[in-house]
């Protein structure tokens, strides 16, 4: 006879919890980069040299995976 643990159901719940959590902490991610993407392309020249950002460095500013930028 074979019996379940009880501990077995949460890990999978755990699981499947996590993945969820991911996928909404990702989401809120994208989110924020669009948002920042937008802003950043409103502004104008001089505005974006106050910030030391040039045009063609708004796309790698909002989505760059390194944290030296920031």
């Amino acid at each position: 006879m074979i019996y379940l643990l009880s501990f077995q159901p949460a890990r999978a719940m755990g699981a499947i919890g996590q993945v969820i959590l991911n996928f909404f902490k990702d989401r809120e991610m994208r989110i924020a980069q669009r948002h920042s993407l937008r802003a950043l392309n409103n502004l104008d020249n001089h505005a974006l040299k106050d910030l030391a950002i040039c045009k063609s460095e708004i796309y790698s500013v909002c989505y760059a995976s390194s944290i030296d930028r920031r």
